[in-house]
């Protein structure tokens, strides 16, 4: 058995645009982990997500989409990448409720209107699964957080950590396809069609929707003794920014007249998300502007490297991350991990997330910084925990953010670490490389 990994994080300005591609014996998997940018680099956007659709081939398929969360510069790239010619298999994504969207909408409203005036991005914000449904996936999986005692598949470093999960929501390997299999500790619930389970309705006609725990994964089985590991993680509101923006939508709501509405508050449906995003957008951005802070939104983690099971393999490993190439970071360590836009500064925050993986860290060598770098979601025990050999920040300028933030680049330096910050610019590339035998 020989595998080959190849995962790119892709110029598109500030956003974020990653794709792999797992390929064995004649057999490929490929997986995209969110593809957006703001507005203002949708150039940028357009051409990498156009030159990924040409390495794909014609009539290709992705196997698995990633949606981290509900911010448009995350997930605005969609419609160009799953045009005609580029299939979908399964969507992944967290699972949010009408606050958590609509959080998420207020802040594009703010600072990136032509994103949040996209029709498809709207669709998305009032009903995930039936705007993803135009894509025609076979399944769209929603992924609750189960921060319990258990923790990923293989965070206790032996195997799996748990029995295979449904086979309904797996995907078979034929002659040219690696399936995946739902394994780990956990539970799986159809939505059935026509209802609505917290936050997401099935109304994607002709889609598989279910909801699953982030103590599952999606395993690739690659022989009898290796797997390569999807592993989720869902880093959910933080409940004091929910509450504070639900007072002031409930206060704009009623100053606007709509009493009924207000009344709601915290308690909509999607019918009263599709009344305030279509007839009371005004609203919505006067409610997100007076608390004058950017709020933290649902957001889904993601591992991506080899289950703990079986000897380990031989590696060979070569990246470029911009001009900087190299040929042998780790012998032991091959894995990837992305954080989204998860809210890891505060403890009681980062313990639970860094219990999740547990011993899947010590796998990890690229780390992508959450929230394209922010001092906000930051803190330098991620570093002393994952020790990573490279970070990767997706990020470039706007206005006066300052993203990747400087203590958090001095952090990285301390440790020794080298941070890629990836931009529009073609120069910014980053590319892995890894072969295992």
């Amino acid at each position: 058995m020989v595998l080959q990994h190849h995962r790119t994080q892709h110029p598109v300005g500030q956003g974020f645009f990653h794709s792999a591609r797992l390929e064995e014996v004649g057999r490929v998997f490929r997986y995209v982990f969110d593809c957006g940018a703001m507005s203002t680099y949708k150039t940028a956007r357009a051409a990498q997500i156009e030159e990924y659709r040409k390495g794909c081939g014609s009539n290709a398929l992705i196997d698995v989409l990633f949606i981290s969360h509900a911010h448009a510069d995350h997930l605005n790239g969609l419609e160009q990448l799953l045009s005609p010619g580029l299939e979908v298999d399964t969507i992944v994504l967290p699972l949010m409720n009408v606050e958590d969207r609509l959080i998420a909408y207020g802040r594009d409203l703010a600072v990136d209107a032509a994103s949040a005036q996209d029709g498809f991005y709207r669709d998305f914000i009032i009903d995930p699964a039936t705007a993803l449904g135009r894509f025609k996936p076979r399944q769209i999986l929603f992924v609750r957080p189960q921060h319990g005692d258990g923790g990923a598949p293989g965070s206790d470093g032996d195997g799996f950590g748990g029995p295979d999960g449904d086979r309904d929501v797996s995907s078979v390997p034929i002659d040219t396809r690696l399936g995946f299999k739902l394994v780990g500790r956990g539970s799986v619930r159809k939505i059935s069609t026509g209802t609505e389970a917290n936050s997401a309705s099935s109304g994607a006609a002709g889609s598989d929707v279910s909801e699953i725990e982030d103590t599952q994964a999606l395993a690739v089985p690659l022989s009898t003794s290796m797997s390569w590991l999807l592993a989720p993680y869902v880093d959910p509101t933080i409940e004091a920014d929910r509450k504070l923006f639900k007072k002031a939508l409930k206060f704009e709501l009623n100053a606007a007249g709509a009493k009924t509405l207000s009344l709601k508050v915290g308690k909509l449906t999607t019918r009263d998300l599709q009344t305030i995003v279509i007839d009371h957008v005004a609203v919505l951005s006067s409610a997100y502007a007076s608390i004058n802070k950017n709020l933290n939104v649902t957001s889904l983690c993601l591992y991506s490297g080899p289950a703990p099971q079986g000897p380990k393999p031989k590696v060979s490993y070569a990246a470029s991350f911009g001009k900087w190439c190299t040929t042998s970071i780790s012998d032991e360590r091959v894995a990837w991990l992305t954080t989204g836009d998860a809210a890891l500064k505060q403890l009681k925050r980062r313990k639970p997330f860094l219990k999740h993986y547990g011993k899947l860290l010590d796998q990890v060598t690229t780390l992508t910084l959450p929230h394209h770098g922010s001092e906000h979601n930051f803190d330098p025990e991620l570093i002393l925990a994952v020790k990573p050999s490279m970070f990767v920040v997706a990020a470039d300028y706007y206005k006066g953010w300052r993203h990747p933030g400087s203590t958090v680049i001095q952090a990285v330096a301390s440790a020794g670490g080298v941070v890629s910050v990836v931009t529009a610019s073609e120069l910014s590339r980053v590319e892995e490389f890894l072969q295992l035998s």
